[in-house]
């Protein structure tokens, strides 16, 4: 009953006097979910010809990519005129904003006022930008919508863990606080979930009664670890929605068991928000492409449906420091099937894993993180706590371990050889260690390449 009077009522009272966007957004989004792909298609176009057009006329980075490639705007109208455009890269957005060059004159002054933003680092090149309060309101709305596909409704408590520190200031502010408990949400920096911490959030979410916990991967999968390692009776949830990143099998598994309910999966990142979500089907991602622009690469050419590919993004949303064709830096894989939910967005299968998170074989293969499922029993039988894989080189490989009591001189045999069986005959040295770095958002990166590859 309160739930619904907070939906019904009181958030739209709130949305109305702050002069909140985001519920009209969410709406347009349910009307186009169920639209043709011809449909989405025009959607798409026609925003992009309105961003091409304000990112070449206030925007001077893209201005000289026009002139340098000899391009005009009529060039650039339709989703295939993108490719004559160059890929945007992280060190081209750190370069532009260093120099200003990569942001909207018509909005300077006024971003510059309420401050950037800067990407969690998980990538290992964390990247300052700015938003409009607009493209964050999709961003929003585009979430939402995901959730709803779970059966979670906006005025609905739920729990939340992330890097938070991230955003502590606009958190912390009296509007934040408001909006908090407008919303219903209790939340858990993952950058500093120490024992203490964790002991004390199980204990608010037992007290809170959220229908659903959101968080990173790793995040909450070290909540449910702890909830499971110190047999605390399950707290059932509706749903748990985690972004991005990948688990073993055995990790979704124990978060599912603990939380008795369905792990759903969005594709998020800080810096453009959500691009994709599960439906009830859980037959891979729908690509919000109301919103975005997606296309999934290998070297200049684009993949067919079922190969992988670098997954390149057009943020068709924001007008103060404009995506267009933005290499996010993760792997995909899309579909040209049609789920059976009937939805006409459309859909990528597999979501891969930062292109960072490649290993590279003795033969020269590449080893992606499902592979690293052959990995999980050696891992999950052992007793440790963390551990991180890095490729110092083509022939050298680091595991680290953060050991348990019973962890054995034998264990540290068996990853060797565990890994030598997946990665070929390179030098494989176990290290073991007090703990793991993190990255600024929170997020343990299990899998790190120092060297540079390139897709053939």
């Amino acid at each position: 009953m309160y739930a619904s009077v907070v939906r019904k009522v009181v958030i739209p009272l709130y949305d109305f006097a702050t002069g909140n966007p985001t519920r009209e957004f969410m709406r347009k989004l349910e009307q186009s979910q169920w639209f043709s792909l011809e449909e989405i298609r025009k959607i798409q176009e026609k925003r992009l010809r309105s961003l091409v057009k304000h990112a070449y006329e206030t925007v001077p980075y893209y201005h000289r990519m026009f002139r340098k490639n000899e391009l005009t705007l009529n060039d650039v109208r339709t989703i295939d005129d993108l490719t004559k455009l160059p890929i945007l890269k992280r060190e081209d957005i750190r370069k532009g904003f260093e120099t200003r060059s990569i942001i909207s004159s018509m909005y300077e002054q006024k971003v510059r006022k309420r401050g950037f933003k800067v990407t969690g680092g998980s990538t290992g090149e964390p990247i300052r930008f700015y938003t409009t309060r607009e493209n964050r309101r999709w961003a929003t709305a585009a979430r939402y919508l995901g959730w709803k596909w779970a059966g979670f409704e906006v005025g609905d408590k739920f729990a939340q863990v992330f890097g938070l520190h991230l955003d502590r200031p606009m958190l912390q502010s009296f509007k934040g606080r408001i909006e908090g408990r407008l919303k219903r949400r209790i939340a858990l920096d993952a950058y500093q979930m120490s024992e203490t911490a964790i002991e004390q959030f199980v204990q608010k979410i037992k007290e809170f009664k959220p229908k659903a916990l959101y968080g990173n991967a790793t995040s909450v999968a070290n909540l449910a670890k702890y909830i499971n390692d110190k047999r605390i009776e399950s707290i059932p949830l509706k749903s748990v929605f985690i972004d991005s990143m990948s688990l073993f099998d055995h990790e979704v598994e124990m978060i599912e068991r603990v939380f008795d309910c369905d792990v759903w999966w969005q594709y998020h990142n800080r810096e453009n928000g959500t691009f994709a979500s599960e439906c009830s089907e859980h037959n891979g991602y729908h690509l919000f492409s109301q919103i975005f622009i997606f296309e999934f690469i290998q070297g200049d050419e684009k993949v067919s449906a079922g190969e992988t590919g670098s997954i390149v993004v057009t943020d068709l949303t924001n007008y103060a420091m404009p995506f267009v064709r933005y290499e996010v830096g993760d792997l995909g894989v899309m579909s040209d099937d049609s789920c059976t939910c009937r939805r006409g967005m459309p859909l990528m299968t597999k979501l891969l894993g930062r292109t960072m998170e490649i290993l590279v074989s003795a033969n020269g293969d590449f080893i992606v993180a499902p592979f690293f499922g052959r990995l999980e029993h050696v891992f999950g039988a052992r007793d440790i706590k963390q551990y991180q894989i890095v490729q110092e080189t083509l022939s050298r490989i680091v595991v680290k371990i953060v050991p348990g009591i019973t962890y054995t001189d034998e264990d540290t045999s068996i990853v060797r050889k565990a890994m030598r069986s997946l990665m070929g005959d390179l030098e494989i040295e176990v290290e073991l260690v007090n703990s793991i770095a993190q990255s600024r958002s929170g997020k343990r990166q299990v899998i790190i390449r120092k060297f540079p590859i390139k897709f053939a």
